[in-house]
This record gives structure tokens, sequence and C-alpha cells, in this order.
């Protein structure tokens, strides 16, 4: 018998050999090739020292008049189409501030600032305009709109590949609406007109696997979004406006929190969104504001919670050490966008307001809304302390400057609609608790003021 006659005979044979290597090999490449399983993250727990929530009470004179004080930007920018402007005397917004002023609103009539009527009518003429500006690819809500125009407008900070939309402003509208909704349900029928049209399917897009052979991937979904407010704190937000816009969308949401960035400071660590170098040293920014607005309005969950509580913590450690108020910066400035007019496309880039000169992006050592956030959630003798540095931060028939400047010092020199608006929500979640509580909120007063009155 021939080599080659042996060699015949056991090709069954050498075949199934050469399978089992081939298939031996196949599973080595794959384990070397594969990443390890994702490990558990750490929940947050609760700090030992976490107050107890303070009950809702009457406000005091002084809160009655800051709550006044609040409410006359929205009466002074209010346009006659019902949009209100995101900055003082600039004819933009943005579905977030959009909400901030139906939140705002709510809270104005919650108070007794003004009456149910004029709240319908001011609901009612917001989700007009609303349904009459046109959608970005048709689909859904754009990022920036004239207030007075209401056209589209395109910020040069825009992300051209994505579509002009943000998930995480209109988490916030949606949030708004569902209040509304729930207090008012005489508006229920025309807010679901308003969105009846709007494709949220288009929020959500399900990634193809970077590695085809990683069979340990799970199916991932992507967020179509622009980027404007991409700290964790504003994800996490997200998740409590757009969770019911779709059966996915809890479970997309869920599957895209972000692991934040963290710091420790005075054994305390915290989530921070950048850092900003003031003199030689580089401070970190904490944008508390999304923390804040969900303990405002539907309750605290876990997580914003004790963020606020530890970022609240840090700022009094720091201060009480060593003097510093800006170790910490609560916020930043609201920025004037740079518009390019759809109308006018050809046009050079400018701003709406060419008289004024470019509002910088500019951290804050004392951010006014996160101080009256924490003077109505925690109420300790440190929140306390800091209102009253921030007590004076308002112009009479203007309403309230956004903070101090960390760089320098000084007062921030504008007045917007967000730090108006969660300033009435800390004041009517002192009155009455959350506007988003099934058994929070009492009737509010019976014979309501006209809202003009200082």
């Amino acid at each position: 018998m021939t080599w080659k006659h042996s060699l015949l005979q056991a090709r069954s044979y050498i075949a199934v050999i050469i399978g089992f290597l081939l298939a031996f090999g196949i599973v080595v490449y794959v384990e070397t090739h594969m990443p390890p399983a994702p490990a558990e993250s750490a929940e947050l727990t609760l700090s030992a020292d976490f107050p107890t929530l303070p009950a809702p009470r009457a406000l005091t004179f002084d809160e009655a008049v800051w709550a006044r004080i609040a409410w006359q930007y929205f009466v002074n920018n209010t346009q006659s189409n019902g949009l209100a402007n995101a900055i003082d005397n600039q004819p933009y917004t943005t579905m977030w501030d959009t909400g901030s002023y139906l939140m705002a609103a709510v809270s104005a009539q919650r108070l007794g600032i003004i009456t149910r009527d004029e709240l319908n009518a001011r609901v009612n003429a917001v989700l007009t305009t609303l349904s009459s500006l046109p959608l970005a690819d048709g689909q859904l809500p754009s990022l920036y709109y004239h207030t007075q125009r209401s056209i589209r407008l395109n910020s040069l900070s825009q992300n051209e590949s994505q579509p002009d939309w943000s998930a995480v402003d209109i988490s916030r509208l949606l949030m708004a609406l569902d209040i509304v909704a729930w207090l008012y349900p005489e508006q229920t029928a025309a807010i679901a007109r308003l969105t009846a049209p709007w494709r949220f399917d288009a929020l959500f897009m399900q990634q193809e696997p970077q590695q085809p052979l990683n069979f340990r991937a799970a199916k991932k979904w992507q967020l179509v979004t622009q980027g404007n407010r991409d700290s964790y704190g504003y994800q996490l937000y997200a998740v409590n406006g757009l969770r019911r816009v779709s059966p996915l969308a809890a479970i997309v949401l869920g599957s895209q929190q972000p692991s934040p960035r963290t710091i420790s400071i005075d054994g305390l660590r915290i989530p921070y969104d950048s850092l900003v170098k003031i003199g030689k040293v580089d401070h970190p920014v904490v944008t508390t504001m999304p923390y804040l607005l969900t303990g405002l309005e539907a309750g605290f969950d876990i997580r914003s919670a004790e963020i606020s509580w530890r970022v609240m913590k840090v700022q009094e450690s720091r201060y009480r050490s060593h003097g510093d108020y800006a170790y910490v910066n609560a916020d930043n400035e609201e920025q004037l966008p740079r518009f390019i007019d759809d109308a006018v496309i050809s046009r050079f880039p400018a701003l709406i307001d060419k008289s004024r000169a470019e509002i910088k992006e500019a951290a804050l050592q004392l951010s006014t809304k996160s101080v009256f956030g924490w003077y109505a959630l925690f109420r300790t003798p440190w929140s306390d302390e800091m209102r009253r540095r921030a007590a004076v931060l308002f112009e009479p028939g203007r309403g309230w400057y956004e903070g101090i400047i960390a760089a320098n010092g000084q007062q921030s020199r504008v007045i917007g609609a967000n730090t108006n608006a969660l300033i009435l929500e800390s004041l009517v979640y002192i009155a009455q608790g959350p506007l988003f509580c099934q058994n929070c909120a009492p009737a509010p007063p019976a014979n309501p003021a006209d809202g003009q009155r200082p």
C-alpha cells in the first residue's frame, strides 16, 4: 500500500481533525479579541447625614416678593405669539426654555400670582404657536426658534452630522406638558394634538456592533440628538421626560447612561462637567440645575438627591475651611448663541441683536438658581446663608440675575428664563411640594392676585 493510497484512505479523519483545529482557532481568536464583560457600577446610596426633606409651609412676605420679581421676567419677555425669550430682550428660544416658561406659568398660578384663566390663555398661546413652528426634517421641534418671527434658527455651534433637534430640550418641554396636563386637565386635548405629529421614534437608532464576532455585545441603541446639553445631569433629567414617548424609550435611555467623570473633594466624590482655570488652579464646574429640577418637579430619585446633597456639602466645606466660594462652580452663565437665519441663509452669521456684545460662556461662582433650589429642597443653615448672599441679585421690574461670575467675582449681567423659572419652581415647592405629585399640591389660593403687583 503506497503512502498516497493510505492518505486517501484517511482523508475523512484528516478533514475532521482540520475542522477541529479551525474551530479551535476561531474560538481562541474570538476570546482574545473580545472585550471583557462590563463590570457592574456601584449604585449611589444616600449619605448618613442626608437631611429629612422639609414639609410644605406658607411663604414668607419676602419669598412672595421674590416670586413676583421672577414672574416679572416672563411678563416682560412674552411675545405676542405666546413664546417667551430665553434671555431678557433677546428674541430666541429653545424647547428647554419653552418648557421653563410653562413651568414658571404653572408655578405662578399655583402661588396665586396669576389666575387660572391667565394661565390657560398663556398655555393656549404657547401650544398654538408650537403647533405652527416648522419641524426639523418634518419630525421634531428644532433646537432654536425666533420668538417674534416663529422661524427656525441655526447656530454656528450645531453638529451638522445630527438632525437639528435636542432630545434633552424636548424632554424638558414634555415634562412641562405632562405637568400642565396633570394639573389642568382642560389642556390635555390640545397637548395631545400638538405632539401627535411629532415622530419620537426618530430619537432612537439601533447601532451596529463594532466587532461582528463579539458575541457578548448586547443590542445598543443611540440617542439621535444635538449635543447641546451633554452633561451627566441633563442625561438623567432626559430620562424622566422621554420615557413615555415610546415603548422603547426607557430601555434606550437607560442603556445610554454614561459613567460620569468624578472628582474627590474633602472626601466626597461628585460628578463634574468640565474644568475652568481660575488664577492658576483648575476648578470643577458642576451643572446642578437638572438634579435640582428633578427634586422640585417630580421628587428626588436616589441619584439626583445624593448628588445635589454632596455638591452643596462640598460648597459648604470649602467655604468653612478656605473661605473659597469658587472651588465648586455650580453652573454656567447663559450664553447667547450666534445664529444663521434660515430665511437669509446667505448672510454672514450674526447675533440676533447686533448692538449687544456676544455673551461668553462663564462659570459661575454662585448660581442664583442653584442657591434657590438648595434653599427649597434642604433648608439647612448653609443653604439659608447662600440664599441671603443671593438675595440682592435681582433688578426690580426685570427679574433675577444669573449669579456671580467665578473669574472676577462680579455680578452677572444676564437675566434669563431658566433662572427665573427655577426660582418660581423653588418657591412653589416650599409652599406645596413637587409639582408632579399626586398627593402633594393643595389647591391654590381662592382669590389670586393679578400678577402685576411687586
